[in-house]
């Protein structure tokens, strides 16, 4: 369903943006699978990690810290299960629910991070950017967590914040793609290219070092050329409503897929 339209929009929920159609970076990561896997993701809701629920409560807590008690419960039981953890669950179903030994973290990071809250002052929080590719004519969307004179920062918890790790975990998760599409909506939906994007990073593990980085010339190129690829491949599925998997090489009279060994092996 599409309810977010082209243009900039403000106090859409989650909740609202997450249950609309248009195509975010999140969707879009999937199709480096398979269009096949791309549409199984779409059709079905995908469980949230304990990571993910990590970082959105890092997130949550930062940015929005008077939405955290709306969102986030703290239970001080025992093991996620039984009677008593049946009856809290009912009772907060609604709440993502954080044991204290998980929470204390959260916390953590976020006193470590207190320091960059001057990056942030003044900037539109969790705005919302809605555009028609015009290469394909479908409809994208995009999120940032922070929005400030020409500026886009999203926040990101990690194991480290080493330069050479983070760049790892950029191409795995896909940060790339990420921040080509943040940049193209907000310059599709206002007219205005962002001249920065940067990372607020802290690690997930005391003691909770962080540091603000900067997306290179080299990463918002690679994340273009995903875009265009998987944007390109999803138009062409759209148009001949077939969604293939992985590709296939015929060897030996099996269909099979090659492994790509690596170099350094």
């Amino acid at each position: 369903m599409n309810s977010i339209f082209p243009g900039v929009h403000r106090g859409i929920s989650n909740t609202e943006y997450h249950a609309d159609s248009a195509i975010s970076k999140s969707k879009l990561w999937n199709m480096r699978k398979s269009p096949a896997y791309f549409k199984w993701a779409i059709e079905n809701k995908q469980k949230q990690t304990d990571s993910m629920a990590f970082g959105s409560a890092v997130h949550t807590l930062f940015l929005e810290p008077e939405n955290f008690d709306l969102e986030y419960i703290e239970y001080q039981g025992g093991d996620r299960r039984g009677k008593e953890w049946e009856s809290f669950k009912s009772k907060h179903e609604h709440k993502t629910i954080m044991k204290t030994s998980e929470l204390e973290p959260v916390f953590d990071c976020v006193a470590s991070i207190q320091h960059h809250k001057p990056i942030i002052h003044g900037g539109e929080i969790e705005l919302t950017a809605a555009w028609i590719d015009q290469e394909t004519g479908i409809l994208c969307k995009c999120r940032p967590d922070v929005a400030h004179q020409g500026l886009l920062i999203d926040m990101k918890t990690t194991s480290s914040i080493d330069a050479n790790d983070f760049a790892r975990d950029a191409v795995r998760y896909g940060y790339d793609l990420q921040a080509f599409m943040y940049c193209e909506g907000i310059h599709r939906a206002t007219g205005e290219r962002p001249s920065v994007f940067y990372f607020l990073v802290v690690e997930n593990t005391a003691p909770y070092l962080s540091a603000i980085m900067r997306a290179p010339i080299e990463m918002m190129a690679s994340g273009e050329v995903k875009f265009r690829k998987y944007m390109r491949t999803l138009a062409n599925c759209i148009e001949k409503d077939s969604w293939p998997g992985p590709e296939y090489f015929y060897i030996d009279g099996q269909d099979s897929i090659l492994i790509n060994w690596p170099s350094w092996a």
